[in-house]
């Protein structure tokens, strides 16, 4: 383009001069100036009308607040490359033009898949032709036997954090044009569709981390759709929230008075589709196939005759000769069959009541919304099971193993079983009552074993001193308080039952002074100035807290109240586990709150255990009377008193009632000589031990808050003396 331009030179001399342009005009700022914003045909304006604007670098635009910005570069953006096209549409919120904005829910699927080319017979021509993903699996199916499959590891366990099927993976046919497969009916074809479409070049250069491309709870109506998955994934940028697409309305055309025969035989003249040239029957998936396609994102279809006089109407095929109709491909849902009426672990719902003949197994967790009753003949053996199986690696209880009862004779054979009014378990243990801030005292039954080889015996138990018994554990975990230990080797003549691991508590609320949230579900007491945990508390101690949580300072740590075991400890604090979280406060770094403002009455114990006789053996030698309180009398060998015929009412009779507080029939011997306090534990041999005599062995009147004062009979065996007083 040549330029004129007319220069004023000095003097009022006036000259002309001519130039060529070597750029296009107004195109400062394009690439190599070759677009022009002066020139409609290089697309660099702006249609005010529109809501997309080109812009190219160079251009200044300002905001709401006159802040001008220059562009500085400019890059394309990516395309859409594969074949899209929407199958449905659901309409939430219509569009009404400059009112509101329309929300509609689009189930798209990709048009272009194409054979690949591999096989005898195959050509790479077939590449050209791009189908459309199938119709008929367009719903995951609902697979009965197990609907969370997707689930389940390779070790059989579960990740539940994975919410919806994998994708599938659809491939043409390469015989059969047109027909698409997926690899696994199970699989999600729309999951695909949005994974192929976020690698298309419009969509790649985002990430879907924290939006994740899975299922979503919430709710989808109109105005809070928030089972969105935001188009950019990640990005933060709100105008890459959009994506631009141009869509298109699809050309219909319609053509009449066709005769489709003998179609689906392959390439050729009308000749070779003769039934006299051909060896093959079509199945009805072929027959459609060649004469309906989605082929690119079109659909072609067709209502009319075959040549054997079937009619079609789109995918809807009606038997010319029995009526019957074929839906050869629709989307609908469907479940999954039962191979030979097995009803096997399928999910069904029975409305009649059913009889099986023969075994149930049941491989996953069973749920029973009714009463179950089990009526077996008296012939059949144990009515219910439950097969006891032990990690024994695991640090658990061998012993309870039903392995351990392989030559027992016992009818359970070391499994739970409840059968003819009985019920068979190697541990009975009670659901403590009580409520959310205290629970009840825990108890549990079993009988006693030695150490490894874990022989049934009647050793005393006892955790502390191995001179006076053994110490009790069930794998590698510890006795609780509430466990009842019966005799394993015999039960005996005399003695008692058993032994329970007893526990007793101590109030220590004096000896705390503050509490403190440390994170989690850790809280800490710190003890008073001057105070220790030494011989109060020590790891796997058992601490009872009450009265917590009734004050302001004291909510947030309420969960702490109940029987709470000590995990950590040092000489001037402890800590404990507390169920929930506990919320942390400026107090908990400044000194920690003080007990006395955590609740109005706090008590803080320290439990300890020790291993107690429970049950009496020979109970027959003793007889009580508690009718009056404050007047309980015990009788001993009272049963000397008896009629042969009192066994009727076991021995108890007007005859055995104690006449005393204390009812002796016998004599009686009292050694009046004691041990000390440590004596027993120190000298395991009798005749190591020192007995001392004492002042009363004997008193009769008096005061026993006072023994050495003035009374009736007193017997003393002090120096070898016996003082007594007779009235």
């Amino acid at each position: 383009m040549l330029i004129m331009i007319l220069y004023l030179i000095e003097n009022g001399v006036q000259e002309l001069i001519y130039a060529r342009l070597l750029a296009k005009q107004d195109s400062v700022g394009s690439p190599s100036f070759s677009k022009s914003k002066s020139l409609k045909e290089d697309y660099l304006y702006s249609d005010k009308e529109a809501n997309v604007f080109t812009l190219t670098p160079g251009d200044i635009i300002r905001d709401d607040d006159n802040n001008s910005y220059e562009i500085a570069s400019v890059e394309d953006l990516g395309e859409i490359e594969d074949t899209f096209y929407i199958f449905d549409v659901e309409e939430i919120k219509r569009r009404i033009p400059n009112q509101q904005e329309g929300v509609y829910y689009l189930t798209c699927i990709k048009g272009n898949i194409s054979p690949y080319p591999t096989g005898a017979g195959v050509g790479t021509n077939f590449r050209n032709f791009k189908f459309s993903q199938p119709i008929g699996q367009l719903y995951p199916l609902d697979y009965k036997n197990d609907p969370l499959w997707f689930q389940v590891r390779p070790d059989g366990t579960r990740d539940t954090t994975i919410l919806d099927v994998p994708s599938t993976v659809c491939a043409a046919d390469n015989f059969i044009h047109g027909l698409v497969t997926t690899n696994d009916y199970k699989n999600s074809t729309t999951k695909e569709v949005i994974e192929e479409l976020v690698k298309n070049p419009a969509l790649n250069r985002y990430d879907y981390v924290t939006n994740k491309i899975e299922a979503q709870d919430g709710n989808a109506a109109s105005g809070s759709e928030n089972r969105l998955i935001p188009i950019a994934g990640d990005s933060p940028f709100p105008t890459e929230q959009r994506l631009y697409v141009e869509l298109r309305r699809p050309s219909i055309a319609r053509s009449g008075n066709h005769t489709f025969e003998y179609l689906g035989f392959g390439p050729g003249n009308y000749s070779t589709g003769f039934p006299l040239r051909q060896e093959v029957v079509l199945e009805d998936i072929q027959d459609f196939y060649a004469q309906a396609k989605r082929e690119d994102g079109g659909i072609v279809f067709y209502t009319g005759l075959n040549s054997n006089g079937d009619l079609y109407i789109g995918n809807r095929k009606i038997n010319a000769i029995t009526g019957e109709e074929t839906f050869l491909e629709r989307a609908e849902l469907l479940a999954s069959e039962d191979d030979d009426e097995d009803v096997g672990g399928l999910v069904t719902t029975f409305e009649l009541p059913v009889a099986f003949e023969q075994e149930i197994t049941v491989d996953g967790d069973a749920l029973f919304n009714n009463p179950v009753t089990i009526n077996v003949d008296e012939d059949e053996p144990n009515a219910f099971t439950v097969v006891s199986n032990v990690d024994s690696f695991g640090g658990e209880d061998v012993t309870l193993d039903s392995a351990s009862w392989n030559r027992s004779t016992i009818a359970s054979q070391g499994d739970v079983v409840i059968h003819k009014n009985q019920v068979f378990s190697a541990i009975f243990r009670l659901n403590p009552r009580g409520n959310t801030s205290l629970a009840g005292q825990d108890y549990s039954i079993r009988t006693h074993v030695d150490v490894a080889p874990y022989n049934p015996t009647n050793k005393t138990p006892n955790q502390t001193n191995s001179s006076q018994g053994i110490a009790v554990t069930y794998g590698t975990s510890a006795p609780t308080s509430g466990d009842i230990l019966l005799k394993g080797a015999e039960v005996g003549k005399t003695g008692s039952l058993g032994w329970i691991f007893a526990n007793f508590y101590t109030d220590i609320t004096v000896n705390v002074d503050n509490i403190m949230a440390m994170g989690g579900n850790v809280v800490r007491f710190n003890m008073a100035n001057g105070q220790t945990t030494a011989d109060l508390i020590v790891n796997q101690t058992v601490i009872k807290i009450q009265g917590v949580g009734d004050t302001n300072d004291g909510l947030r740590f309420i969960s702490v109240n109940g029987l709470r075991t000590v995990y950590a400890k040092d000489t001037s604090w402890f800590e404990i586990l507390s169920p929930i979280n506990v919320s942390t406060a400026p107090a908990d770094t400044s000194g920690g709150t003080a007990i006395s403002n955590i609740g109005t009455a706090v008590v803080i114990s320290s439990g300890a255990n020790e291993w107690k006789e429970v049950g009496v053996l020979g109970a027959e030698a003793l007889r009580t009377d508690t009718s009056i309180t404050g007047k309980y009398a015990l009788g001993i060998n009272t049963l000397a008193r008896t009629e042969h015929s009192d066994y009727e009412e076991g021995f108890v009779s007007s005859a055995t009632t104690p006449r005393a507080t204390l009812d002796v029939v016998g004599n009686t011997f009292i050694s009046g000589k004691t041990l000390t306090d440590t004596n027993y534990d120190l000298n395991a041999s009798l005749s190591d031990r020192t007995f001392n005599e004492i002042d009363n062995a004997l008193l009769v009147g008096g005061d026993s808050t006072s023994p050495n004062d003035e009374a009736v009979l007193r017997v003393s065996t002090t120096n070898g003396l016996l003082r007594k007083c007779h009235c």
